[in-house]
């Protein structure tokens, strides 16, 4: 099982557990429902106290031969029990990627890429569970590496779809006109729409996922790739109880941890993945 389902990183298990290494069974379910800067922004560590410091330096200890010399780095965490992944790990994110991926290329072979996110936001539960908050075009990108992360800001500007397009879509943006901006620690933080009259509203923010996708082919598009001119669909997707049900786990996984006093204001309700192996075994 890997820590994150985000980017890589949660791919590993499949790697590992492959026929090719260790022929194991890989299972369905990660510490973060997502991904986060650091190791120790996990639910198994919103849980039990006195472990974030811990996993704090192991983050620092590991990092550092990678930022200083150019390592490549590999972790194993420490084994846990099932009883901890039922209760504490966010279940069926490795389905949930699947689903997403499946939309995305479902969208591409019928030509429907244009409606991409409503089949986006139907797989992942409904417009309770993940909304499409903005589309438009990048006109700004700042952008650092500092210590082995990426810090910086996307801003987008709406870019109005034609009165065909709006037709199409079942689920309309959930702010419109004016500028998105999002500041980004390795991942999206926080999603702050900005009107023509200058009212500022926060329509996402961690621990709630926010996707930049390209709307051109409905991917998903990382820190490297966010280039001036591109269009994109600005996606939320509800985090689960397991970061939003505990003060700790807003502590850990929220806002204040990367430096903002902002009250957490939740985009929706999550809905638990369905499995791929109960639906198709």
């Amino acid at each position: 099982m890997s820590v994150e389902i985000g980017g890589a990183n949660g791919l590993q298990r499949l790697l590992w557990g492959s026929s090719k290494n260790y022929n194991r069974v890989c299972v369905d379910a990660d510490l973060m429902g997502r991904a986060y800067p650091n190791y120790g922004q996990n639910t198994l560590t919103a849980r039990e106290s006195g472990q974030t410091d811990e996993d704090l330096d192991v983050d620092q200890v590991l990092r550092a031969p990678a930022i200083e010399i150019g390592s490549y780095i590999g972790m194993i965490g420490k084994p846990t029990t099932a009883d901890h992944v039922e209760r504490y790990g966010v279940l069926n994110t490795m389905s949930s990627a699947w689903r997403i991926g499946r939309c995305i290329n479902r969208a591409k072979l019928s030509n429907t890429i244009g409606t991409v996110t409503d089949q986006i936001i139907d797989e992942l539960g409904g417009s309770s569970a993940a909304k499409l908050l903005f589309t438009g075009k990048i006109i700004g990108v700042e952008r650092k590496l500092l210590k082995g992360h990426s810090y910086g800001e996307v801003i987008v500007e709406e870019m109005p779809a034609s009165e065909e397009d709006k037709g199409k879509l079942a689920y309309a943006p959930t702010a419109q006109g004016g500028q998105l901006r999002v500041p980004l620690t390795n991942e999206n933080i926080y999603a702050k729409h900005i009107a023509e009259d200058g009212t500022e509203t926060f329509v996402a923010m961690v621990p709630d996922l926010i996707a930049i996708l390209d709307a051109q082919t409905g991917k998903a598009l990382g820190v490297p790739e966010f280039r001036y001119g591109v269009i994109v669909h600005v996606l939320g997707i509800a985090a689960s109880p397991r970061w939003t049900d505990s003060p700790r786990g807003l502590e850990i996984g929220g806002l204040a941890t990367f430096g903002y006093d902002i009250p957490y204001k939740p985009l929706g309700t999550y809905v638990k993945p369905k499995s791929v192996v109960l639906e198709f075994a």
